[in-house]
């Protein structure tokens, strides 16, 4: 079984609200949303977040909305806050995609080209990363037994192999979007 869960906070301090920022005409959330429905690797497709708002997205477009705790959303809260609480529920998964909704350059298929390689080599998890091998803030995949085995996902305590892409453009700021529209052409 495969899940892909996608980490929508609400409270950005950046850029607030940035999930529910339009793009192509939609919600980032949603637009992620979709891309991960297109790779058709996915049993499960979840949004943790702490916003009604982005959890109604997440049923209208058909996925799991999963009310993300007050601590697994503050600003202290770490990747590991929020794995812990959405892996809970899908004890029969062994593929994990972590999404972050806030990635609209990425595309369907550098999502399955981060998940290959991990299919290939399971003990590995894999990450979407920019040319300069920087973590784009994207894409993970692992498994929930190495997961469960660390105990972690944190970047520095994976042992973590990249996949890079032109298409990384993290967005923090309102200013990141504009220069994502230039980099998409609208």
């Amino acid at each position: 079984m495969t899940l892909a869960y996608i980490q929508a906070r609400g409270g950005s301090k950046r850029f607030p609200r940035k999930a529910l920022a339009l793009w192509n005409g939609k919600p980032m959330v949603a637009d992620a949303i979709e891309k991960a429905k297109a790779t058709g690797l996915f049993d499960y497709i979840a949004v943790s977040s702490d916003d009604p708002e982005i959890l109604q997205i997440a049923v209208d477009y058909g996925v799991l909305p999963l009310w993300r705790s007050a601590a697994a959303s503050s600003d202290t809260a770490t990747d590991d806050d929020v794995a812990n609480e959405v892996l809970r529920y899908f004890k029969d998964v062994y593929w994990v995609c972590k999404l972050y909704p806030c990635i609209p350059l990425i595309t369907a298929q550098d999502i399955y080209e981060t998940y290959w390689p991990t299919y290939v080599k399971p003990y590995n998890g894999h990450l979407l990363t920019d040319n300069n091998l920087k973590d784009a803030g994207a894409c993970y995949f692992f498994t929930m037994k190495r997961y469960q085995e660390l105990g972690t996902i944190a970047l520095d305590r994976f042992p973590w192999k990249c996949i890079a892409t032109n298409n990384a453009c993290d967005i923090n700021t309102p200013e990141d979007l504009e220069i994502a529209k230039m980099k998409a052409g609208k």
